[in-house]
């Protein structure tokens, strides 16, 4: 069963990624060509001159190099307690979702800004900007999400007070995911129509893999009937494995695979659209996500070699404890690999007439006879 689930889940990852790039790049294409034409002329013209003006200024405090740094080390410090630390985990996922819900609140409210209404405005609001913060929640949401795998122990097993501690920890967590998963759908279908969809100089969108972008969003909405579904299907799966308890392996793969495709999302689309403002700490609004995140790791790398220490010493009193609770039985020619005179082995046995009942005081005379025996 678990291993069909795998084969499933990998299957509908497969599909929607090459769903999303085949529907991009089938949109992009005819638009990238009109964009690009009208640059072309515009910088005969004199209007625009190529390479001038195409740069975009990034806002730092949402994706500055010390944000990202932060979610980075952050999403690998969950990774390692999870693999190593399971039982310190809950602390990672729970600061992830911390900032996952800011990383929320954010995105809404840069869509709820003006929107742009014709195209002399100085204001940039590029269609890659919201893009970019999903690829930065969902990377670390499948952090979040990892605390699933101890809600059936905990609630089965807990207090009163941790019960209702898990049951509003997990509300919190996929009450966050699922919104932004919300966001996703309403931006693919019509939320896009509230950013900048022109390019004057340059292509400018998100870049994963070679895309033509930016893209004609008008026909996006396959990209929210096709991608979307497929995503809550997985959701499902993934809770369904993890209350299973067969999630640490499934769930370590899912969770490298998600930071690896974010990091690399995201760091391509900066680079390939040349955003500038934002690989350098100029904002104090970068500096408590990177602090935190600098510090989680070595924090998290400590912990490990602190309870594998514990759990290397408690193994080594069990053992002792073990050895010094073992019965003491009398010893016989055969344990000591000897034979007795009557040819066969045969255990020392009291003289007759010895007291043998010393309440367990000291050791009795047969005892002390096969000491000075052997």
């Amino acid at each position: 069963m678990h291993s069909s689930l795998s084969i499933l889940f990998i299957f509908a990852t497969t599909v929607a990624i090459v769903a999303c790039q085949t529907e991009v790049d089938f949109v992009g294409t005819r638009q990238t060509r009109e964009w690009t034409h009208g640059a072309t002329i515009k910088a005969r013209e004199g209007e625009v001159t190529v390479g001038d003006k195409c740069e975009f200024v990034g806002n730092a405090d949402f994706y500055g190099i010390g944000v990202r740094i932060g979610f980075y080390l952050l999403w690998f410090s969950g990774f390692l307690d999870f693999v190593f630390n399971p039982t310190s985990g809950i602390a990672i996922g729970d600061a992830q979702t911390i900032f996952d819900f800011a990383n929320l609140i954010a995105i809404v409210v840069l869509d709820r800004q003006p929107s742009l209404v014709d195209g002399t405005t100085s204001i940039k609001r590029p269609v890659f900007v919201p893009i970019l913060l999903l690829y930065m929640f969902f990377g670390g949401a499948v952090v979040s999400a990892t605390t699933t795998a101890s809600f059936p122990r905990d609630w089965l097993d807990g207090d009163k007070a941790k019960k209702f501690s898990t049951a509003a920890r997990q509300i919190f967590v996929h009450a966050t995911f699922l919104a932004m998963m919300g966001y996703a759908i309403y931006f693919f279908v019509s939320g896009y129509r509230r950013f900048d969809l022109k390019a004057p100089c340059k292509d400018v969108g998100p870049r994963l893999f070679p895309l033509s972008d930016p893209v004609d969003f008008k026909d996006s909405p396959i990209v929210g009937l096709i991608l979307m579904p497929l995503i809550i299907v997985l959701y499902v799966l993934i809770l369904y494995v993890a209350v299973r308890r067969s999630w640490t392996i499934l769930g370590s793969i899912l969770m490298l695979i998600s930071i690896v495709w974010s990091i690399t999302a995201i760091e391509w689309t900066i680079a390939s659209n040349n955003i500038q403002g934002v690989n350098n700490i100029t904002t104090t609004g970068q500096l408590i996500p990177f602090i935190i995140g600098v510090f989680s790791l070595p924090t998290t790398l400590w912990s490990i070699y602190k309870t594998h220490r514990e759990k290397a010493h408690e193994s080594d009193n069990e053992k002792e404890d073990s050895e010094l609770n073992t019965p003491l039985k009398h010893l016989t020619f055969a344990d000591a690999g000897l034979e007795s005179p009557h040819g066969v082995y045969m255990a020392i046995q009291p003289r007759p007439g010895e007291h043998t009942d010393y309440l367990g005081s000291g050791p009795s005379s047969s005892e002390l006879r096969e000491a000075r025996t052997f």
